[in-house]
């Protein structure tokens, strides 16, 4: 998933036979940086041979709206939409995790496992909660769709933590203490030495939580190595800043 960072095993012990040709099921993770690599079944054996070039897994369904708002009679009222295409046989339902301050980023999972519905009633939830929706699909694969907030939005945060590959969702918004509507912020990867690694966002934007992804390269398209990075966003005065740990 990381271009050849790190490999998960597909299938072990196929072939045999002067020309063979076999069928694997990559897993459904999108990115833009995956490859395949071959090594000998037989520890007598050395060497490899890897994809002479990278491919793209697509992700096949897209977050359309996720809203969330406080409920007449307590809790949290949640609902969803997505595009009407599935990922490999079939989404069988959605998973949503409540982001507090005991649960941290990482999230606890609320409600069935999978929702089948488009909308849940969070029945503990609070105006400080947050929310992260995931699909997933027959096979039982997880992909992250997106967040949302019912108290003000927060300057800056990143999820998956730690980040070990595929697409890091990185959420930021403008910081005005007079209150705009609109106002520029830049959101960018350092390192520790304080070097920029990469600038994921810069421009305009307006006062609703925005989210970019990074996808684990640097400036150059080079996969960065595992180690300590911080993600840091500047709009007005205010520079907030997360530290990222890259496992590989």
């Amino acid at each position: 998933m990381d271009g050849g960072g790190s490999y998960a095993l597909l299938d072990h012990g196929v072939g045999g036979a002067a020309l063979n040709a076999v069928a694997e099921r990559v897993p459904h993770q999108p990115t833009r940086f995956a490859r395949v690599k071959l090594t000998p079944a037989d520890s007598r054996f050395t060497g490899s041979a890897r994809s002479d070039s990278l491919f793209t897994i697509q992700t096949s369904i897209n977050l359309l709206g996720f809203t969330a708002q406080e409920g007449p009679d307590g809790g949290n009222l949640l609902s969803w939409s997505t595009n009407s295409v599935v990922g490999p046989e079939g989404i069988s339902g959605y998973r949503l995790y409540r982001i507090d301050s005991v649960h941290g980023s990482a999230g606890v999972l609320i409600g069935p496992d999978p929702i089948t519905e488009t909308h849940y009633t969070d029945s503990q939830g609070t105006r400080a909660a947050s929310y992260r929706l995931s699909a997933v699909n027959r096979l039982g694969e997880e992909l992250e769709l997106g967040e949302v907030s019912l108290g003000p939005v927060r300057a800056l945060s990143a999820w998956p933590l730690p980040y070990r590959a595929g697409d890091l969702h990185v959420s930021f918004s403008i910081i005005d203490p007079l209150g705009a509507t609109t106002g520029t912020a830049e959101v960018g990867l350092y390192d520790l030495s304080g070097r920029l690694v990469k600038m994921l966002a810069r421009g305009s934007f307006d006062s609703r939580q925005q989210t970019v992804t990074w996808d684990g390269r640097d400036a150059h398209g080079s996969a960065v190595t595992a180690g300590v990075y911080f993600l840091r966003a500047k709009s007005g005065a205010q520079v907030p800043h997360i530290k990222l740990t890259v496992m590989r």
